[in-house]
């Protein structure tokens, strides 16, 4: 290749890296509904899908993708004996889509320095819906979520700030900087205040999940980490906590209590579990292994006599609605992310996967937007 080609190249590369960073940072406008349109982010996706047609027009097949696919095939068959054909249809609309992004995104040789931009738009996206979340959130039963033109569930926002509580530790542990480690324990306060604001169990479990797992690998990474900074972000951190809980409702505070928990069975979780393994056990053969129809849940509790809710489980809402088939599929690719990111050796997003995977066990995150975002960085890293 010549040199004005190497140009090229590197100039599409670069053209390409912006108009993904700019749909990651844009990851709060996913919380802005156009109504049967839907959200606004869907739109700025546009944007590196035409830098994709019109520089690439190519595809490599990752273990990922491959995976995606299966689960698309295997939605598309349960469309003949689904329980509610037009909710699966709708379903295999939004799996094609982000199969959509993860070819796109996935087709090029990215460089260190575009990764590095690549995940500086992730970090912000969590920085940007933490400012808007603190200085323009409402509570609602003394819970603080967004509502309005921006609106999303208390429960989900705390995914949107997994990836910036992740950089900050990531930051406090390796950065030798005085000014850098001051803005990052700025940072890990204000993401800790933000997600007990929320009231969301779940919610910190996970970002409490994703700090581990970063100090984890930090700590394998034994050139970059010192003994004395992970003892003191450990330290740091209990101080956050304590500090926050005294700035807290105590109605608030009361919901992270173990007896509040048992009381309120998860706030009814508990009970949508024992339900759903009921009706799986309950289910014939080919509903235990082919599920009831793709995205169905809300009919599947229905038609077995109990209320109109989600799951609160994506692996429980996988099995029954997808079967065993679906269930293993998408461990299967659960599993394939977390290869990818480990054998990449990108711990950041390894650990915000775990912090994912820890939130999708008590809410249902199927089609959503910060998953997907992690899922997407984590198919087009590669070793380069």
């Amino acid at each position: 290749m010549s040199n004005f080609d190497n140009k090229s190249a590197t100039e599409t590369n670069k053209i390409f890296t912006i108009s993904i960073v700019l749909y990651l940072l844009m990851l709060p406008l996913g919380t802005m509904s156009l109504g049967s349109f839907g959200s606004l982010l869907k739109y700025i996706a546009i944007l590196p899908i035409i830098i994709y047609l019109l520089q690439y027009r190519s595809f490599k097949l990752s273990k990922i993708i491959i995976i995606q696919l299966l689960i698309i095939y295997a939605y598309i068959i349960s469309m003949f004996y689904s329980v509610d054909r037009l909710v699966s249809l709708s379903k295999i609309k939004t799996e094609i889509l982000f199969c959509i992004l993860l070819m796109v995104t996935g087709c090029a040789n990215f460089h260190t320095s575009e990764v590095i931009q690549i995940r500086k738009g992730l970090v912000w996206s969590s920085r940007i819906t933490c400012i808007l979340l603190l200085f323009f959130g409402i509570l609602e039963e003394n819970r603080l979520g967004l509502s309005g033109t921006l609106s999303e569930d208390p429960n989900y926002l705390n995914g949107y700030l997994l990836f910036g509580i992740v950089s900050a530790v990531q930051v406090f542990l390796s950065d030798l900087k005085k000014g850098n480690l001051l803005i990052s324990m700025m940072e890990m306060f204000f993401y800790i205040y933000a997600s007990i604001l929320t009231g969301s169990r779940g919610g910190l479990i996970s970002m409490i999940v994703a700090v581990i797992s970063i100090t984890f690998f930090e700590i394998l990474d034994k050139k970059n980490t010192k003994k004395t900074r992970i003892l003191l972000s450990i330290i740091i951190i209990m101080i956050i906590l304590y500090i926050v809980g005294g700035m807290i409702p105590p109605e608030l505070v009361n919901r992270f209590y173990w007896n509040e928990i048992i009381a309120s069975k998860g706030t009814g979780r508990l009970m949508i579990w024992e339900e759903s393994v009921k009706i799986f056990s309950e289910s014939n053969l080919f509903h235990k292994i082919f599920g009831y129809g793709a995205g169905s849940i809300l009919t599947i509790f229905e038609k077995h006599n109990f209320k109109r809710v989600v799951a609160h489980n994506v692996f429980i809402q996988q099995l029954l609605e997808g079967g065993l088939l679906s269930f293993l599929l998408y461990g299967f690719f659960v599993v394939s992310c977390l290869l990818k990111a480990y054998k990449s050796k990108e711990w950041f997003i390894l650990s915000c996967l775990f912090g994912f995977i820890a939130l999708s066990l008590s809410t249902s995150i199927v089609a959503y937007k910060p998953y997907w975002n992690a899922i997407l960085f984590t198919n087009l890293i590669n070793k380069k």
